[in-house]
């Protein structure tokens, strides 16, 4: 296939699945996947095709003339250790890629996108995690999945106890939603709830609430080592 058809489909989600590649773009992040040893398919460059043309393939609006196809490495099994954010109905790519960049910062080996979510693979995505999309196991499942697992699940929830109240299990699987609908009632019945007190707002975005949770685990467990 022509690689700048191949780079307009992989755009859209159903030709990431079907050809289990995603788009890369910008000079840090290409770097990011130099270096995390990512199967890259092709690069193209502006210097190659020209500027006119590169912008024709960008998805941002000041393209760093740097764009590769990545190769999307299967994903490794489910480990039931650590903190494990599932994200559960969250659509916003920005948010979605928010979140898998503080996991990689805190140092989470991997991270569950229900398949109520947003594709973690999304270009938009992708840029917003700023290369921790490389770092983080990303394990695709079903709500009916992830209740199968027994893993111990929390879900952030404004009923939850406080965050500064709540102890976290060594191993915790917090489940974030989406901020118009929240977490899945399901998933509420199953999980501890744990909440993020607010004097003159209703709620954070999505993105902030799970920094704040997932910092607080690791502070909880730092203390206990």
């Amino acid at each position: 296939m022509n690689k700048f058809k191949l780079i307009n489909k992989l755009k859209l989600k159903k030709y990431r699945e079907e050809f289990g590649m995603f788009l890369v773009e910008g000079r840090r992040l290409c770097e990011e996947a130099r270096q995390s040893g990512a199967e890259i398919v092709f690069e193209v460059t502006a210097d190659e095709i020209g500027e006119r043309e590169f912008k024709k393939l960008s998805e941002v609006e000041t393209p760093q003339g740097v764009l590769m196809v990545v190769k999307r490495s299967e994903p490794k099994p489910l480990r039931a250790e650590g903190l494990i954010p599932v994200l559960d109905g969250i659509q916003e790519p920005g948010n979605v890629g928010g979140i898998i960049r503080t996991a990689a910062a805190i140092g989470c080996r991997q991270l569950i996108a229900l398949d109520s979510t947003g594709d973690p693979f999304n270009p938009k995505s992708v840029r917003a995690s700023m290369g921790g999309i490389f770092k983080v196991n990303v394990i695709s499942m079903s709500r009916a999945e992830l209740l199968s697992n027994e893993l111990p699940l929390t879900a952030a929830a404004l009923e939850g106890s406080p965050y500064d109240q709540f102890q976290f299990d060594k191993t915790s699987a917090i489940v974030f939603g989406s901020e118009a609908r929240g977490v899945d009632q399901q998933i509420l019945r199953a999980a501890r709830k744990v909440s993020i007190p607010m004097s003159a707002m209703e709620s954070l975005n999505v993105n902030v609430a799970a920094g704040i949770l997932m910092y607080e685990w690791r502070r909880q467990m730092s203390a206990v080592d």
